[in-house]
């Protein structure tokens, strides 16, 4: 009983890091920042649309910055609160593939590119601060029907680890822990 009891705890404790629940994001949740209604670019300079945006304070709207070219930020539904740290161009990465469920270790700031049809809907921003590995992004650009999400881009902060630094991975350590674990009770049958 006392082996069949063992493997199943090390049975779960293998599979613990593959049951990855994903995070969903939406507008007004608890990490939603903020709404951009311009033609974002998708690329890393979309970081400094990120850094116009985390100026404004929560519940803010229809901002232009700056006013000469038109692009409108708001915080509307937003209840985070600053200060927020910097976008930073270092570690950027982009995912054109149109799926919903992203991964954004490492990553402090997920900007969300819609189109409606051939016209730029906007992009929604959501700050991480790198406390969530997986999440899922809205299917539409505030419920609009005809938006479909063209790319999303994930940038760092000023104040986290870069991507690429070293950083302790839970998975794999509840892994090599499970792994020591059976080593030992292996170890202990054969001395008893």
């Amino acid at each position: 009983m006392l082996k069949r009891t063992s493997a199943l705890w090390l049975a779960a404790l293998l599979a613990a890091p593959f049951m990855v629940k994903a995070t969903p994001l939406t507008v007004g949740g608890d990490y939603y920042l903020g709404v951009i209604h311009q033609n974002v670019s998708g690329g890393a300079e979309d970081k400094d649309f990120i850094n116009r945006l985390i100026t404004l304070s929560a519940e803010e709207l229809n901002i232009l910055i700056p006013p000469e070219n038109g692009d409108t930020y708001n915080r509307l539904g937003s209840t985070l609160a600053g200060p927020f740290p910097s976008a930073i161009a270092t570690g950027f990465a982009r995912d054109d593939s149109g799926n919903l469920s992203v991964e954004t270790t490492g990553y402090s700031y997920v900007l969300a590119k819609y189109v409606a049809g051939q016209q730029a809907a906007g992009a929604l921003v959501w700050f991480l601060d790198g406390n969530e590995t997986n999440v899922t992004l809205p299917a539409k650009f505030n419920n609009d029907r005809k938006s479909q999400l063209l790319s999303v881009s994930f940038f760092q902060s000023e104040r986290q680890p870069h991507h690429g630094d070293p950083v302790p991975e839970t998975g794999l350590t509840v892994s090599l822990l499970a792994v020591a674990w059976a080593g030992l009770m292996a170890w202990r049958r054969r001395l008893a």
